[in-house]
């Protein structure tokens, strides 16, 4: 919550690619509606249809961010919950639209003179796009993404495949990939819709050092109870010296793979699917 009163009044915000304009979400929010204000004015025959369809949209935009907030607190994991991770990606959506609804109305109402109206229009419309977001902007020139983590998604990404073969309407998954910071389960978790999912603990067993955080002593057992398959990205050492007895008979210790999670007699077992 404190995260998010600061985003909504500090600046940066709004940051246009020529680093002439750095709003703050509030004021972003004033400009806009002091934009619907001004429209009204210019045309008054239609200024309460305006200043109604502008306060609609202004209060609509600020009920929108409350509800990315309540969705970062209920739905969202808690790495990107404290963190308020790509908010103003998602608020952007809204913002535009809202920008470009108050940039259209002010421009259908200025005088009707045909040469006035289409400078202003020109204006208008070369502003909009010179003032635009560095991001929108580098998001216009296709920024290619890097190639160490477009290799790691397709890594996972196979694994999914492969696994989803077999599951079945309500079945759940455990991803393991150990000493890492959590940026194959967050894709994993994507991936795997619309089937559940681990959280958290996807590194298990010994912290791997002092700048650890993220490692969870517990065994497989203990972390992936009640799951009916596992995914490993990665396995070392670490992980299957204490979990190598969970093994079944007949199936092998794997550093990437596929298992079946199986409950025999009250034990639990890990069968091997991929080959």
């Amino acid at each position: 919550v404190n995260e998010f009163i600061a985003r909504i009044f500090n600046n940066g915000y709004f940051n246009t690619g020529h680093g002439i304009i750095n709003l703050s979400f509030i004021t972003l929010l004033i400009a806009c509606a002091l934009v619907f204000v001004v429209t009204s004015i210019i045309n008054k025959k239609q200024s309460k249809e305006i200043i109604t369809i502008g306060l609609s949209m202004v209060f609509s935009f600020a009920l929108y961010n409350l509800f990315l907030l309540f969705c970062y607190l209920v739905f969202f994991s808690e790495y990107e919950c404290v963190r308020l991770a790509s908010f103003e990606r998602y608020s952007a959506t809204y913002s535009y639209a809202l920008f470009f609804m108050a940039s259209a109305i002010l421009i259908s109402s200025l005088p009707e003179k045909k040469i006035a109206s289409l400078i202003y229009s020109v204006v208008i419309i070369v502003s909009i796009f010179y003032l635009s977001p560095e991001k929108m902007l580098k998001d216009i020139q296709k920024i290619v993404p890097g190639e160490y983590n477009y290799q790691r998604r397709m890594n996972v990404e196979r694994l999914v495949a492969e696994l989803k073969g077999y599951m079945k309407e309500g079945d759940t998954s455990y991803f393991i990939y150990q000493n890492s910071n959590g940026f194959e389960n967050f894709v994993y978790s994507y991936l795997q819709l619309p089937f559940k999912t681990s959280r958290d603990c996807w590194t298990i067993g010994n912290s791997y050092g002092n700048d650890d955080i993220y490692t969870c002593n517990r065994n497989i057992s203990e972390v992936a109870s009640g799951y009916k398959y596992l995914t490993i990205y990665k396995a070392d050492d670490n992980f299957w010296n204490d979990n190598k007895k969970f093994l079944s008979e007949g199936s092998s210790a794997m550093e990437s793979g596929n298992y079946k999670i199986e409950i025999t007699d009250g034990k639990f077992y890990l069968k091997n699917i991929t080959q």
